[in-house]
């Protein structure tokens, strides 16, 4: 059986869901591969065989309506950005030594490597072997650098496409997120207003229903459905209401759990948000007193940073954390 270049398995009389636009870009021969049976056969055989010495070491598995890519001499996903919104198995090997070929945290470019930014989140061990799900995201404006797990990510701006680690779900809330600050995760939300309850402006509880905060926060539309990026954040000690995008949210004392529709970056000043006036964000900062700061308590935009909020007490000079910043007009 010789694989070739585009390959779609569409519902026939195969009996089984198939794979849509399963694109590859390699030809590949396979040896003992059995054709998936009728619906009335046995559960379907994961094809299986010998690649030829002189073709790359990348294995593809079908099984019923997934597949599971080996990855071999080229250690990253671009190859399949053209499958933005769904989800796969790899086999991959953790490998800390490929840090500087990872762009991004939480959400990585699809040219990082695999392997080492699997080390990097988290789901594999350097040097153990596993099957693990990634998701196919759309390019993202910026990536986050951080150390993670003895791997340094490094920051990118926009990229071309993008992945994460671990399937797309669509929960109601994030309470069950308590505890994961800092991380960033996909969902698949259909916007929403009705009677749902959303606690907060811009930095929401986590007791709030998602879709509806979504809309709020300008980030969804009723009745619009996609991906959107969500970070975790800490317990706030308060909530603050408001009315937007016709969905009321409401004011909340102290809270052990929240979260924002602003991916967590780390800029050096806030220039570039000069435009989101009223707009708060978590930022990540880390390091101390670096170079000018105008003002205090309210700061310049063109201020730096991370001096800013050693100067404001938020944060003690060296210590990293997040940060949660208000734009304000000039």
């Amino acid at each position: 059986m010789r694989l070739i270049s585009a390959i779609r398995i569409k519902n026939s009389d195969h009996g089984a869901r198939g794979i849509e636009n399963a694109l590859l870009t390699q030809s590949y021969s396979f040896s003992a591969a059995r054709r998936v049976g009728r619906a009335t056969d046995p559960p379907p055989p994961i094809f299986s065989g010998k690649l030829q010495p002189s073709l790359p070491t990348y294995i593809l598995f079908f099984i019923a309506d997934r597949f599971i890519v080996s990855l071999g001499g080229t250690d990253n996903l671009a190859k399949y950005r053209n499958l933005t919104g769904q989800s796969f198995q790899v086999i991959v090997t953790g490998n800390n030594q490929n840090w500087f070929s990872v762009w991004g945290t939480d959400i990585y470019t699809d040219s990082s490597s695999v392997a080492a930014a699997a080390v990097h989140a988290g789901v594999l061990l350097n040097g153990q072997t596993g099957t693990l799900t990634v998701t196919l995201l759309s390019a993202q404006t910026s990536y986050l650098a951080t150390t993670r797990n003895a791997v340094n990510s490094q920051s990118s701006g926009s990229s071309a496409g993008s992945f994460c680690f671990g399937s797309l779900s669509s929960p109601t809330n994030l309470m069950s997120y308590r505890g994961q600050v800092g991380r960033m995760f996909p969902f698949l939300l259909q916007g929403v207003k009705s009677n749902a309850t959303v606690y907060g402006t811009d930095i929401y509880g986590d007791q709030s229903n998602l879709a509806a905060a979504a809309v709020h926060s300008g980030v969804l539309s009723v009745g619009q459905t996609r991906i959107i990026i969500v970070t975790i954040l800490a317990g706030q000690n308060s909530y603050v209401g408001s009315s937007r995008n016709n969905v009321t949210s409401l004011p909340l004392g102290v809270w052990n759990g929240s979260f924002s529709f602003f991916q967590l970056a780390s800029p050096s000043t806030l220039d570039p948000y000069q435009a989101l006036v009223g707009r708060s964000f978590p930022v990540l900062l880390s390091g101390g007193f670096t170079s000018w700061v105008g003002g205090s308590d309210i700061y310049s935009t063109n201020s730096d940073l991370r001096s800013a909020s050693v100067h404001a007490g938020v944060r003690a000079q060296g210590q990293t954390a997040i940060v949660i910043v208000t734009i304000l007009a000039g």
